[in-house]
């Protein structure tokens, strides 16, 4: 029998110029009688009022929304490691990468005091645009004000600041080597959640179904075994 598979999904890079593609993601997902995920919000964009409205209709349907970042986006890099991270991983999104500390923390309750004003529940939830928390230490996470941070190696209690490793998968894809590298990482991560009974972070993002691993994410999204939980469950599971 094939073992239950836990799945915490949420969607990368909800900002307006994606905008057409996340309503896209949540329709093409929902297809598949998934319930309500998180929506990784981008707030520093230029937000239109329809757009605004729509999250609040997402969020009353039941998407969890939480901040990400604030601009998405880098102008400059800083530093080498900055550097090797943008062409290894993130590109020009990383941007906590060129912040110092004190910069990251403003950042951060910048990003997450956004949300209120718009007539959107105050967000439990901050990930660092390509999980990259930079400089940051655990003890500054208890000022911040959110519940959990998530990390590239799990999700972090900002109270106490301790890690809860988390597998994770992800379906942005658009090169070959990309592709020969993603590909038996999910499958790895995936075993790792099905044999270890803890759940799966499927990170999506805009364009994921029209990228080179849109079929596995279609078979992941699909499978009889998936059991998407919300992060509370995620969190309580040992």
């Amino acid at each position: 029998m094939t073992r239950e598979l836990k799945a915490l999904i949420s969607l990368h890079d909800v900002m307006p110029e994606t905008f057409s593609e996340v309503k896209s993601v949540i329709d093409r997902v929902k297809a598949f009688n998934i319930p309500p995920f998180i929506l990784l919000v981008v707030p520093g964009k230029d937000w239109q009022p329809d757009q605004l409205e729509q999250l609040r209709q997402w969020s009353k349907e039941g998407y969890q929304l939480a901040a990400h970042g604030w601009f998405h986006n880098v102008d400059k890099f800083g530093g080498l490691y900055h550097r090797l991270h943008a062409a290894l991983i993130s590109r020009r999104v990383a941007e906590h990468l060129s912040l110092s500390r004190k910069e990251e923390i403003d950042l951060i309750k910048r990003s997450v005091n956004w949300f209120e004003p718009q007539g959107f529940p105050h967000p439990d939830l901050y990930v660092p645009p390509a999980w990259a928390l930079g400089k940051i230490r655990r003890s500054d996470m208890a000022g911040l004000p959110v519940s959990t941070i998530e990390g590239l190696r799990g999700i972090y209690h900002t109270q106490t600041g301790k890690l809860k490793p988390l597998p994770l998968v992800g379906y942005e894809v658009d090169t070959l080597p990309r592709q020969l590298f993603v590909r038996p990482w999910n499958r790895i991560q995936i075993r790792r959640a099905e044999r270890n009974g803890i759940p799966l972070r499927v990170s999506l993002h805009p364009f994921d179904f029209s990228l080179r691993l849109a079929t596995d994410l279609e078979q992941l999204l699909s499978a009889a075994n998936l059991t998407p939980v919300g992060i509370e469950a995620t969190l309580s599971i040992a």
